[in-house]
């Protein structure tokens, strides 16, 4: 029995060694977000906690999120890092960025995508003196992204250009150019922007809205039979 024991025991360690071993690999080939946490990231933009919109931003873009208060946050091994230092609202749907870039809003610094070696750095001083030694050992290129630094006082603003994303929006090097029509630009989004704002505000699901949309189809199909 004492052998049978020791056996088992033996076991559990080597399976633990191997999680060890698998997460810290898994760790290496993640791409990293970290996020400076604010406390204007506890206000609601349109029925959603800003902090809840950047991850869900940032983890369709395939970013492991982490946001942090502290000078030094816990850094781990990953195959890259997306650092964020200011407050702000990422207007894209989705970050297609790659390589070592600075991130570039309104002609302001927003962030930083290094590569893994960055890691190297993180463990040795604060985030932002990290950032600034990685950044005289390497040139990065510049990249604009659509987002908006957030204010208190500016969060209406921020919900503006939230609900005027709406549109449809080409990301060109010179900015985003838009390519609804006219009618859609003067009529459609004007109507569809402010009932979009009102449901965002009431929690209202998309399935909601579908199931409603079926169910005012059939009463218009049964009114136009009847006629």
């Amino acid at each position: 029995m004492p052998l049978l024991q020791l056996s088992i025991a033996n076991a559990g360690v080597r399976c633990r060694t191997v999680l060890t071993n698998f997460s810290v690999m898994n760790a290496e080939f993640m791409r990293l977000a970290l996020i400076k946490d604010f406390d204007v990231y506890d206000r609601d933009l349109l029925g959603l906690k800003l902090r809840d919109r950047i991850r869900l931003t940032l983890e369709r873009s395939g970013f492991h999120v982490r946001f942090f208060r502290d000078r030094c946050p816990d850094v781990q091994p990953a195959e890259s890092f997306l650092i964020i230092l200011k407050p702000m609202l990422i207007v894209e749907r989705e970050l297609d960025i790659e390589g070592r870039k600075m991130l570039i809003s309104d002609g302001s610094i927003i962030g930083y995508l290094l590569d893994k070696d960055f890691f190297e750095f993180a463990g040795k001083t604060d985030i932002e003196s990290a950032i600034d030694a990685y950044l005289k050992r390497n040139i990065l290129e510049y990249q604009r992204i659509w987002a908006v630094i957030l204010k208190e006082e500016n969060i209406k603003q921020a919900e503006r250009v939230l609900l005027n994303s709406i549109t449809k929006i080409e990301k060109k090097d010179f900015g985003f150019l838009c390519h609804d029509g006219i009618v859609a630009r003067t009529i459609n989004r004007r109507m569809s922007i402010r009932i979009s704002r009102y449901l965002a505000k009431r929690n209202v699901t998309p399935n909601q809205i579908s199931i409603f949309s079926f169910i005012l189809s059939l009463i218009g199909s049964i009114f136009f039979l009847s006629f």
